[in-house]
């Protein structure tokens, strides 16, 4: 029965059919088959050979046969694991947001302990002993900056092994280093701001009072902040002004840095760094591979684990334009300099203090 008849509708139950056409003097044939009936692809074959070999007028006949699959497989659809990882990804991004704000509260507050220390030397005449012993001011605040440093360098340590163990993304093998760089950092910058803040402060009680409370309340409340610039970032309406809420605070309160560069790369790793890598894994051989073990209770697992170590950035990916983590970090750097350029100064204006105390004496 042929279109052309136009006796071919809906009503009638059809085997296959065929469709020839000749492209470039080559003839092309477009087979039809019923899927609900099994064996009408063969018979189509069978059929459409035979003709062939009549129009060259052979008497050879072609048999074909066909024999269904013993095993039939369930046909999965990839979705369902795509929307596991969108679920998973979303509990990712929750549980490290609020991790990244206990490690910032609890990062000022450590850094907060080292600058009144400076205020307790200067009350028992320790500082004074030093210089008359004959050490140089350069390497007394080498010395406080170092043996400073090395103790957060501790606790950075265990904060390390505890990202490691509750798995967070920022603390992944393939950026743990990439972290550990931006924390060191952003503890120098914390701890000169320290130095700086307490160098205005005789006693050590209001020293000690004042850094303990002030720092981690207003980290608490700039890390919200911190929340809200970067969710907020990709908006088109956002002008120059926006990056403020970035760049004020990381200038005049230090200790802001840390949660702002921690959930800067939770928010890369975690969550945004994801868009765009679902079908490139869904069609990977990883995922592939994976699928022989979809029966397996921890698949899920399996899963997410398989799907983090594809997709996790790499470091040009973390420094591409659109995410402005470079800008951070460039500020960052800055108010490094600025503070040093602010102790020398303060230093110096000390020292010459002295100098002419001496000559009226």
């Amino acid at each position: 029965m042929s279109l052309a008849s136009g006796n071919a509708n809906d009503n009638n139950n059809y085997i296959g059919g065929f469709l020839s056409y000749m492209v470039d003097d080559v003839y092309n044939i477009t087979l039809y088959d019923n899927i609900n009936m099994m064996y009408s692809l063969p018979l189509s074959i069978n059929l459409l050979s035979n003709s062939i070999m009549s129009k060259f007028n052979s008497n050879l006949k072609i048999k074909t046969s066909y024999k269904p699959l013993d095993v039939v497989y369930n046909v999965f659809d990839d979705s369902d694991d795509k929307d596991s990882l969108d679920s998973q990804n979303l509990m990712n991004v929750i549980i490290e947001m609020v991790l990244v704000a206990e490690i910032g509260v609890m990062f000022s507050l450590l850094v907060s302990l080292y600058g009144p220390t400076l205020v307790k030397e200067r009350e028992e005449n320790i500082t004074q002993q030093l210089y008359l012993n004959g050490m140089k001011n350069l390497n007394y605040w080498i010395g406080v900056i170092c043996s400073d440093l090395i103790c957060i360098l501790l606790s950075i340590s265990l904060i390390t092994i505890f990202g490691i163990i509750t798995d967070l993304s920022i603390f992944y093998y393939k950026g743990l280093v990439f972290t550990l760089v931006n924390l060191i950092l952003c503890s120098i910058s914390s701890l000169l701001y320290q130095y700086i803040i307490n160098y205005f402060i005789e006693k050590y009680e209001k020293a000690s009072t004042f850094s303990s409370i002030f720092n981690p309340v207003l980290t608490l409340i700039l890390c919200m902040v911190s929340v809200y610039a970067i969710l907020k970032e990709d908006s088109p309406k956002n002008k120059w002004s926006f990056y403020l809420l970035y760049i004020l605070p990381m200038i005049f309160f230090a200790p802001s840095a840390i949660p702002t560069i921690l959930f800067k790369i939770a928010y890369i790793t975690a969550f945004k760094m994801y868009e765009n890598k679902y079908d490139k894994f869904l069609s990977s051989s990883s995922y592939q591979e994976l699928l022989n073990h979809r029966e397996d209770d921890d698949y899920n697992r399996k899963l997410n684990e398989s799907f983090k170590k594809f997709s996790y950035p790499s470091i040009t990916e973390f420094f591409e334009k659109k995410y402005h983590l470079y800008y951070i970090l460039i500020i960052l750097i800055i108010s490094i300099v600025l503070y040093i350029t602010i102790l020398f100064i303060l230093e110096k204006i000390k020292y010459n203090g002295k100098k002419k105390y001496k000559k009226m004496g």
